[in-house]
């Protein structure tokens, strides 16, 4: 039933799977991992009109960061047919400094490709994780840009479709 007890009496955890997962329902999908980058590029390299993203930490380093850039890459693509493109990201003053660095390199990474980047305020935390294509699909989950939230950590995303 995917419900175990834990060693602590009156609490159940749940067992989720823990190999990347695609399941749908109707216009939701759930997907965990790797399943969650793969469709996120999908989603970008669909975009015809617009993308809104919010991200929480990009996890880029520069050309080596092969996952970061994949994403960055078909952001600057999809600006290039003329995609509409709104990204915000986090910044903090103090708070997750490398964090912050890792989203400044993917900003200037974006600026020198002609794309504008938005902030939070430097006082406040902005933990959110999600891209909108041409205000018809959404991801939404816990996943960052990083190597380590895409392939090595439990991370879970809704992708959400209107039709």
């Amino acid at each position: 039933d995917g419900i175990r007890d834990s060693s602590v009496t009156g609490v159940q955890t749940c067992a989720l799977p823990i190999s990347p997962t695609t399941t749908t329902a109707g216009n939701v999908t759930f997907l965990t991992d790797a399943t969650y980058h793969a469709q996120l590029l999908e989603v970008i390299n669909g975009a015809v009109s617009s993308l809104d993203i919010s991200m929480y930490y990009s996890g880029y380093t520069g050309p080596s960061a092969k996952a970061p850039k994949e994403i960055l890459d078909a952001i600057i693509e999809a600006k290039k047919r003329n995609v509409d493109i709104r990204i915000y990201f986090e910044q903090s003053d103090g708070f997750a400094p490398d964090i912050t660095k890792r989203n400044q390199d993917a900003a200037a990474y974006l600026k020198d490709n002609g794309i504008e980047v938005f902030w939070d305020p430097k006082d406040k935390i902005s933990h959110s994780k999600y891209v909108v294509a041409d205000k018809k699909v959404a991801l939404l989950g816990s996943s960052n840009w990083s190597r380590h939230d895409m392939f090595r950590s439990e991370e879970h995303t809704s992708e959400l479709r209107h039709t």
